[in-house]
């Protein structure tokens, strides 16, 4: 297996990209490939092949972040309430 080098995360972190591709993927939601394809067989992520190579829509990449985020504050609100007498 080949190390990742610092032009994919350069890529993917690029405002103007639109797409990225898996490796890209991974490491924008901090996960592994495996992570990705499962995303993506789930319907989470929208990609679409480009020649033989899978490209990933950075919108829907933020989506997700979205939707574990707003799933995220309702578990954390749950599981962490403010203490007693406290402002919140």
């Amino acid at each position: 297996m080949h190390k990742r080098d610092a032009t994919v995360t350069t890529r993917t972190t690029d405002e103007r990209a639109l797409v990225t591709d898996v490796d890209g993927a991974a490491a924008m939601i901090d996960g592994s490939r495996d992570t990705v394809y499962k995303l993506l067989h789930g319907r989470e992520l929208e990609s679409f092949l480009q020649g033989r190579a899978r490209r990933i829509t950075i919108a829907s990449i933020k989506g997700y972040i979205e939707r574990k985020l707003a799933s995220a504050s309702t578990f954390e609100r749950a599981r962490y309430p403010t203490a007693r007498g406290a402002s919140g």
